[in-house]
């Protein structure tokens, strides 16, 4: 239906300018005339509402009336900043409204002000005005059915934590990798790795970016009305990208990187991103990078790169297929044999040639790998389908849970509420205390901290 459909909601193109199109495809100016175009000939009146909801609250419901009060008219809420600019009124109204409907479901009532908050919050953030929703309306659904309120927080260890995943695929427009190839032997070779890892319940997001205009920014695809896909509807996606247009441009992938950032993960759950580049890295903005890298660490979110280069090596030396590397993490490297039981190569590690770009310094960093998918191309069906495997299961083990992570309920851009989850102890400190106690403790200190830490 993409391009072919037109209503009051707009025309299915994701083009702004031709939303207030009439049923005859002609352009309207007017709300109103636009609004009255989409109303049928026969409906004489029909459509109109049994009752007005627009109606003031009863001032017996002390209660309902004083919630929407302190929301909308005291100088101490968190929308008052906005209350010069964006007249209040008709959105304690809507309160009223709300909350009268609500009044016989007490499990309701306390988010009954919360609609006509947020409606208030985005018509003042169209005038400019940054506010925030009241915190009594940001509420955080967690996964086991528990719901945190704005401000609350929850740990996750590896006893008490989750074994599920929140992967993200992203893929260059330029297309050097087969849509096609991705939908069967890269999904079914994820699925095998997170069995392979026993993590279960995957859910994935795919991004496209550098793509044809008016695709060139950073987007996410959408599928049954969620931007996180079943490993079903993932591959439907990737087999329908076979028919989009192939970009010729090199696209920033830090781009693409700042959107992940900003996707609504799970509490407690495994953070992995792989990142399919066509072009090779031409970003020289340390400082950018840096931060970046904090990012990524910030948010427990292990980056891998398939590319289309092959992995080089130093020196002449010759490699049997089943020995010559197909990737690389920042300790060993990988190869067809790995497919059986993932082992890597120290040594093989040792021979590599990494390119000196600030790309791949950020998979290495967050724990990470580097595959060339080129090396997926075998003679044979069996080795093409080893090669999956051992990058499937190197990807897979990043799914791991975390040792100890902490969830906080706050209120996002739209003002509803989303837990954002962090390392209990930031990255560069616990690196610092990895090796501390791996290199400088001695027995009587480990009896220790065996003794005094729970």
């Amino acid at each position: 239906y993409f391009g072919k459909t037109r209503g009051l909601l707009g025309t299915f193109n994701n083009e702004p300018f031709d939303d207030f199109s009439r049923p005859d495809g002609k352009r309207q100016a007017s709300l109103e005339k636009f609004v009255n175009a989409w109303k049928t000939e026969d409906s004489h009146g029909s459509c109109e509402p049994e009752k007005n909801y627009a109606i003031r609250m009863d001032p017996s419901n002390s209660i309902a009336y004083e919630q929407c009060q302190n929301i909308f008219m005291s100088r101490q809420s968190t929308l008052g900043p906005c209350f010069q600019r964006v007249n209040p009124e008709p959105y304690v109204q809507m309160c009223y409204a709300d909350m009268e409907r609500m009044s016989n479901r007490a499990e309701q009532l306390q988010q009954g002000p919360c609609y006509a908050a947020a409606a208030y919050m985005s018509a003042c953030r169209a005038e400019g005005v940054d506010i925030w929703m009241p915190s009594s309306c940001v509420r955080c659904a967690l996964e086991n059915g528990h719901v945190l309120s704005g401000g609350e927080s929850i740990t996750y260890t590896a006893q008490n934590g989750t074994r599920e995943v929140d992967f993200i695929l992203a893929l260059d427009g330029q297309k050097c990798v087969d849509p096609g190839v991705l939908s069967k032997a890269f999904v079914r070779a994820l699925e095998g790795g997170f069995l392979w890892a026993n993590l279960h319940s995957a859910r994935y997001a795919l991004l496209g970016w550098n793509g044809v205009a008016p695709f060139s920014e950073p987007y996410a695809h959408s599928a049954e009305g969620s931007q996180w896909l079943a490993s079903e509807s993932l591959q439907r996606q990737l087999y329908k990208l076979k028919k989009a247009p192939k970009s010729t441009t090199s696209g920033n992938v830090y781009d693409v990187l700042k959107y992940a950032l900003k996707l609504p993960f799970r509490a407690g759950v495994s953070k992995v991103m792989v990142v399919v580049t066509c072009s090779r890295c031409d970003v020289t903005d340390t400082v950018e990078y840096s931060d970046l890298l904090n990012s990524l660490l910030e948010k427990g979110i292990s980056l891998h790169f398939l590319q289309p280069e092959e992995i080089e090596t130093l020196g002449r030396k010759k490699f049997r297929v089943y020995d010559k590397p197909i990737g690389y993490d920042a300790e060993k490297a990988y190869a067809i044999r790995d497919a059986v039981e993932l082992e890597g190569d120290f040594n093989i590690r040792q021979i590599i040639r990494t390119e000196k770009n600030l790309c791949h310094p950020l998979a290495l960093e967050t724990k990470g790998s580097i595959f060339s998918v080129n090396e997926t191309k075998q003679s044979t069906r069996q080795l093409k389908k080893r090669a999956w495997s051992a990058i499937g299961k190197r990807i897979a083990i990043t799914g791991k849970p975390s040792e100890c992570q902490r969830c906080d309920c706050v209120p996002s851009d739209t003002g509803l509420g989303t837990t954002i989850c962090h390392p209990c102890l930031p990255p560069s400190l616990k690196s610092e205390m990895d090796e501390w106690l791996d290199g400088e403790t001695g027995d009587e200190y480990t009896e220790y901290l065996d003794d005094e830490v729970p």
